[in-house]
């Protein structure tokens, strides 16, 4: 089994740019861009850290990273471009129309890219990309309260500005409508999707580090933010399953048109089970928490868990516990964690995640100190292996709908 992690976002010393890693980032945040690069000034954490990191995840022998790009889209239109309100009665529906990716959001992903391509060298790639192009959050609190001052700070801000440079305002998630209409969809997938893969194109910027690229997550947990088939967008849901389905459907195809694997994040099993069956074949994927059993992988069927957590207290298989009489609370040291989905069949697992090994605060999901690294390392290098599976088998998944593998 391969192991991969999860880069989130950039993150140093307790600050964290998610949402603003690409593009130009609000006047005073964040870390110097690269010298030469055509974009100057202060852009996302992941450049103070992730090349000592790339060093340190080949050591420890992980195969790829998974990286958020848009994210919750804070640097994805801004000023007349940003999410605009439009009252209907006591709840706020926010409009948008999907703009260009700007010109220092491009030179941010290639910068990106070409620091992995770097890394790689010339011979085959030691760690892969995998771009997840949006996440959830960007179309989160589509639907709000009339009453703004229930929002979150640092959601609706205009930054500090500077010497001849007016603030410019800042609008996180709320760009449901990106993906809503087929005029918008359309602006959303030419503008963005299609946009960044025609970076890697012969003769484009990026066409040398295509090998680089692992896949591309076109969303991270779709089934978190969508409707249920046949349910109108509300508060909780702020876009319906079939506009979600159709931008997947697309976007899907679209990816692979220009000769990449293609993937969707999907929160849980069940999420993935209901969605598959309405889109094209694809690199099947999704998260793992531990709220929900784990099934078996069949022979022959790759299956990829896009977030695993590394928390040694945090939830996991219940299997597992009774198993191996493990008290509900009882934690779970990682490398078992990996002994255990590699037993179910597993093909390869991204961790989450690496932004806390930079002064990030742990939650119940995530650790990745120096021990959790030692322990990857030895499973990765088959010298943790201490459960007695290797001789076991793991029972085949109860009959049902198979998922559809590119």
């Amino acid at each position: 089994m391969d192991i991969s992690i999860n880069y989130p976002w950039g993150s140093h010393e307790g600050h964290q740019s998610c949402g603003w890693d690409f593009g130009r980032a609000p006047i005073g945040w964040g870390y110097p861009r690269q010298s030469g690069a055509t974009s100057s000034g202060l852009g996302g954490w992941w450049r103070a850290h992730l090349q000592d990191d790339l060093v340190r995840f080949d050591e420890i022998g992980l195969k790829a990273v998974r990286f958020a790009i848009l994210f919750n889209g804070l640097t994805y239109g801004v000023n007349s471009d940003a999410p605009r309100p439009r009252q209907v009665g006591e709840w706020i529906e926010w409009d948008f129309t999907p703009p260009q990716l700007s010109d220092e959001f491009i030179e941010d992903f290639r910068d990106l890219v070409r620091r992995f391509g770097t890394f790689n060298g010339t011979g085959t790639p030691r760690i892969l990309l995998m771009p997840v192009i949006v996440g959830f959050d960007l179309v989160a609190s589509s639907i709000t309260p009339a009453n703004k001052s229930a929002l979150p700070p640092f959601s609706d801000f205009y930054d500090n500005g500077a010497p001849n440079i007016p603030p410019t305002h800042y609008v996180a998630s709320r760009r449901a409508r990106a993906l809503q209409t087929d005029s918008n969809r359309e602006l959303f997938l030419r503008y963005v999707v299609e946009r960044l893969l025609s970076e890697f194109v012969a003769g484009g910027p990026l066409e040398a580090y295509r090998t680089s690229i692992h896949s591309w997550d076109l969303c991270g947990e779709p089934d978190l933010v969508a409707a249920q088939p046949r349910v109108a967008a509300n508060p909780v849901h702020p876009i319906t399953f079939a506009d979600m389905v159709a931008y997947l459907d697309r976007g899907i195809r679209l990816v692979q048109r220009y000769g990449f694997r293609a993937t969707v994040g999907f929160q849980r099993v069940a999420g993935l089970l209901l969605w598959q069956s309405y889109l094209p074949a694809h690199l099947l994927q999704f998260h793992y928490y531990g709220e929900e059993s784990l099934p078996c992988v069949l022979p022959g069927w790759p299956a990829l868990i896009g977030e695993v957590a590394t928390q040694r207290s945090g939830l996991f298989d219940q299997e597992f516990r009774r198993r191996f009489h493990r008290g509900p609370t009882e934690p779970i040291e990682l490398a078992d964690r990996l002994e255990w989905l590699e037993w179910k069949g597993y093909r390869e697992v991204f961790l989450w995640s690496a932004f806390h090994a930079h002064g990030i605060f742990e939650d119940n999901s995530t650790r990745w100190t120096a021990h959790e690294q030692q322990e990857a390392l030895l499973f990765i290098r088959q010298r943790h292996r201490r459960l007695g599976l290797s001789n076991d088998r793991c029972a085949a998944p109860p009959s049902g709908p198979r998922p559809v593998i590119a």
